[in-house]
């Protein structure tokens, strides 16, 4: 939206799905080297990913500025041990982050 000609204003939502099966777990059984060689038992089964963006956009010239705010929201399953030791103890985790970035730009 441009409420006047110099000033920029933008709103959004993205949303991305999750790259894993919902009840998808590392497997420590399979040979290969990636698991010969892990250092962690553990692991964290990511859900989807929800942003949503906000900015404010000024132009004067060829001086341009831009200030925006993301806020960034992901839950997961933690796995600290694999199913067969035993225990295995999942819990929920969140990952959210706020973010303010600013652009300072000039158009020749």
């Amino acid at each position: 939206i441009k409420p006047v000609s110099d000033v920029a204003i933008r709103l959004g939502y993205n949303y991305v799905s999750s790259p894993y099966e919902e009840n998808g777990m590392r497997d420590m059984t399979i040979e290969s080297p990636g698991v010969s060689y892990a250092s962690t038992t553990d692991y964290v089964n990511w859900k989807d990913t929800h942003r949503i963006t906000c900015g404010l956009g000024y132009k004067v010239g060829g001086v341009n500025i831009d200030l925006a705010y993301q806020y960034n929201t992901t839950k997961g399953d933690f796995h600290p041990f694999q199913p067969y030791a035993g225990n295995s103890g999942v819990t929920g985790v969140k990952f959210n982050r706020h973010q303010v970035l600013m652009t300072l730009g000039y158009t020749f």
